[in-house]
């Protein structure tokens, strides 16, 4: 015995659907160990993520944007240490570089 529907496809399932079963249902696949998949069956499908796409892909660019910063930043405090062991060198050692 099923309830809900195909749309409703969250954790309504009895014990007594066979795998079988789930996979007919649109939108969802198991794979081999019976874990649930996704599949779309467009790009825009894909993208908009069945309606959180804004979150999922603005989490995506947070977290590049973030990587990149302090990509940036590393390069930033590398540049600023290896001027300052310079000055700090011709200072000490009189050896321009």
């Amino acid at each position: 015995m099923r309830c809900g529907s195909v749309q409703n496809w969250g954790t309504h399932d009895t014990a007594d659907d066979s795998i079988a079963t789930n996979r007919r249902r649109i939108g969802r696949r198991l794979t081999s160990w019976g874990a649930r998949m996704i599949w779309w069956n467009s790009w825009s499908e894909f993208v908009a993520m069945g309606g959180y796409g804004l979150y999922v892909w603005g989490s995506f660019g947070v977290t590049a944007a973030v990587i990149a910063v302090e990509i940036w930043a590393i390069g930033a405090r590398r540049r600023a240490l290896s001027q300052e062991h310079a000055l700090q060198r011709e200072v000490d050692f009189g050896e321009p570089t």
